[in-house]
């Protein structure tokens, strides 16, 4: 029927945008099995990663994790899993193919059958990492002040009500 082919192309529509938005988007996506092994990963999450969109399925979310960062991990994946969150975001490091640390904030999501058991799980990733890093140099910054005032090298000017030294 006329109705129902128009349902259809509507659903291939809807299933187009999709896809055209989660392989160019600018944010990392993954999705995942129940198991947590990579079933999707799109461009974004690939050149996050430094690899191939073949090297990352299968894989999991601690397979690129910073050792560090793997308690935490599990710990929120497994309040996920457990049904007491619906989702959650996290601040986290992966570890870049060549070796160097990729800050993220990645965000978790599950999607549900409806009886509500999981279905997958859509992972989305964000670099912040040239925020870490201005935030870790206006650290170090203020620290070397610090330490230059304490050893009173920074010199101190009293100035009147219009900013002139007095």
């Amino acid at each position: 029927s006329a109705e129902r082919e128009q349902a259809e192309q509507g659903c291939r529509d809807s299933e187009d945008r999709f896809r055209s938005a989660f392989k160019t988007g600018d944010i990392g996506i993954l999705v995942t099995d129940g198991d947590g092994k990579f079933i999707e990963a799109n461009q974004a999450v690939c050149d996050l990663l430094g690899y191939g969109e073949d090297e990352i399925l299968g894989q999991t979310t601690m397979d690129f994790t910073q050792p560090d960062d793997l308690e935490t991990t599990i710990q929120r994946r497994n309040i996920l899993l457990g049904g007491k969150t619906a989702a959650y975001g996290l601040e986290k490091r992966f570890v870049h193919k060549d070796g160097h640390v990729v800050w993220v904030i990645s965000n978790v999501s599950p999607v549900l059958y409806a009886d509500g058991t999981l279905r997958h799980i859509i992972v989305n990733v964000q670099d912040i990492t040239p925020l870490k890093q201005a935030e870790q140099a206006r650290q170090d910054s203020d620290e070397r002040f610090r330490v230059a005032f304490e050893a009173g090298s920074v010199g101190m000017f009293l100035t009147d009500e219009m900013g002139c030294v007095i």
